[in-house]
């Protein structure tokens, strides 16, 4: 019976936690007790163990470092979500954009080709033709040189932004 009323006694002694000696600090997030402490709590001398010391400060010092580098992971993570959604933010203005240039392209060529009929002149509310064929009939007549009759637009501001985006996000 007396081993029972021992072994209370050191499975209080076990159960009781280790302080740290030293003080928190924002770097070092993860509390680890003094390895030495452990040793001289238990009866052990630090001096006849030093490999097996230096051994668990090694493991200490690569756990540490891996909880600093998962910190930094989870920081990148962030920056990578912030990065998605403003890309999908640009890709869906970028749609928007196309979808409205199509839909001002096709009233202007509805335009145009009304604006050559008569009866389509009058419902749309055009009193001449956009476009005057007669004005420049020599020079409409050469088909050979279609960059000359019909030159290409300067691209805008806004344009070359959207070519910009549309090349670096593989569009």
């Amino acid at each position: 019976m007396t081993w029972k009323r021992r072994i209370d006694d050191y499975l209080r002694e076990l159960n009781k936690p280790l302080v740290r000696d030293m003080g928190t600090n924002t770097d070092d997030m993860i509390l680890f007790p003094s390895i030495e402490a452990i040793f001289t709590r238990h009866g052990y001398d630090v001096e006849s163990h030093v490999k097996l010391v230096n051994a668990l400060h090694e493991l200490e010092l690569l756990i540490q470092d891996l909880y600093k580098e998962k910190q930094q992971y989870k920081e990148q993570m962030k920056k990578y979500e912030q990065i998605k959604d403003s890309f999908e933010e640009q890709n869906k203005k970028i749609q928007d954009l196309k979808s409205q240039k199509s839909h001002y392209e096709n009233l202007y060529n509805k335009l145009v080709v009304s604006s050559l009929e008569p009866h389509l002149r009058k419902e749309m509310g055009i009193s001449s033709d956009i476009i005057n064929f007669n004005e420049n009939k020599k020079f409409y007549e050469k088909l050979d040189s279609l960059e000359k009759n019909f030159p290409k637009p300067e691209e805008s501001f806004s344009q070359k932004k959207i070519k910009e985006l549309e090349d670096e996000y593989s569009f």
